[in-house]
């Protein structure tokens, strides 16, 4: 596992907001108010994982 460090404040608050952005993103796919196309559209990508 990585672990970021990031050098300023702009670098830190740029990281916050995707991560504010991803979580709404994920919240609206599973519970069904977005599509798994409008995901994919919006640059999204997903993985199938298969056993």
């Amino acid at each position: 596992m990585m672990i970021k460090v990031y050098e300023t404040k702009e670098e830190k608050m740029a990281a916050f907001k995707r991560s504010i952005g991803l979580h709404k993103v994920w919240e609206d796919l599973t519970s069904g108010n977005m599509s798994i196309e409008d995901f994919k559209r919006q640059g999204y990508n997903t993985v199938n994982i298969t056993k």
